[in-house]
Formats: C-alpha cells, sequence, structure tokens
C-alpha cells in the first residue's frame, strides 16, 4: 500500500509494484491526450508579440471532456474565456506536461529498477499529476456526490468496480500527500 514519509524536510514515496504500474499506465493515458510535448514548435506566429511572449493565437477551447476538465473556462462569457486561454493555456498545459512526465519517468525508474520507493519526491509536482490523473478519470466514470454510494453497491464482477476503486485511491493518495507537506512547511 503506498505511504508517503516525511525525512529531512522532503517526502518519500513507498509504492507496490501493481500501484506502480497503475500510476504508469493512467498517468502515461492523460499525457496522450495532450499530445505532442513539444507542441509549440509547430505555431506559426503571425504577430511577432505573440511570438515573442509565448502565446496561441488560435487557442480555443478543448472538444475533449478531460483535457476541458483539466483546463477549463476561467469565465463563464465565450470571448472572456478564449482571450484567457490566449494567454495561459500553453503556459499551463506545459506545467501540466512537465509535471506528468516527471512522475512517470521516476515510476518507470522504479519499475525498471525493481525498486519501490522514491526519496525526496518532488512532491508540488506529484500533486499536479495526481490530481490530473484523477481528474481525468473521474471524468470518463462522470463522478459525482453519489458515486461513493453508488461504488459500494456494484457487485464485485462489474467490470467498472476496479475503476472506482483506483478513482477513490488515487483521492486518498493526494489526501495522505497533502498530510504529509503540511507537514513540513
Amino acid at each position: 500500500m503506498a505511504e508517503f514519509e516525511v525525512k529531512n524536510l522532503g517526502v518519500d514515496l513507498t509504492l507496490s509494484e501493481s500501484e506502480i504500474e497503475i500510476l504508469i499506465d493512467l498517468i502515461s493515458q492523460v499525457l496522450e491526450l495532450f499530445g505532442d510535448f513539444n507542441y509549440l514548435h509547430h505555431k506559426n506566429f503571425d504577430d511577432p508579440f505573440a511570438a515573442l511572449m509565448d502565446f496561441d493565437i488560435g487557442t480555443e477551447k478543448p472538444s475533449d471532456p478531460i483535457l476541458q476538465r483539466l483546463m477549463p473556462d476561467a469565465y463563464q462569457d465565450e470571448e472572456d474565456s478564449l482571450d484567457f486561454r490566449r494567454f495561459t493555456q500553453n503556459h499551463i498545459q506545459t506545467e501540466k506536461q512537465i509535471s506528468l512526465n516527471l512522475a512517470r519517468e521516476q515510476l518507470l525508474i522504479l519499475h525498471s529498477n525493481k525498486t519501490n520507493k522514491i526519496s525526496g519526491l518532488p512532491y508540488e509536482q506529484w500533486l499536479i499529476a495526481l490530481n490530473d490523473v484523477r481528474l481525468a478519470l473521474g471524468t470518463r466514470l462522470k463522478i459525482d456526490e453519489n458515486s461513493y454510494e453508488y461504488f459500494e453497491k456494484l457487485p464485485e464482477n462489474d467490470k467498472s468496480k476496479p475503476l472506482y476503486a483506483v478513482y477513490f485511491w488515487l483521492g486518498s493518495l493526494q489526501e495522505q500527500l497533502l498530510e504529509s507537506i503540511s507537514q513540513i512547511e
């Protein structure tokens, strides 16, 4: 079972082999939704200021419900939201991809070395990665305030039951990590 431990003003994380494999798989799936990690090299900026400031003039609301959840509208007004996206979406997406990639790389190292402990966990990036994976899974499962009761009533042989279990496990991981962080800050 996953365990966070506060050590020397940092956090260590211990995971089982199956937990490592689950997290690698989920993080990889979320990264796939974002597409090419170096997506900015495809941009053709007509506005020199936008190019200098790394703005994407044509940024639109993502069509995938998960990406909409990970990068929601900032305003109710569509025009204001698109304007906000124009100035922030590239940065937000890049930060999410960096956090997800960092967590995945650390997990892949554990998996290939047949070890189960990350010392000096970069907890801010891990918190972002866990949150994004949990939001993605919750969006696919259509999680709402009644979902835990629904999960408890599912028959053991229901194919969605393990997905709900993973969703609630991710919430527990987030909570444990937040508690650990609060002990060092």
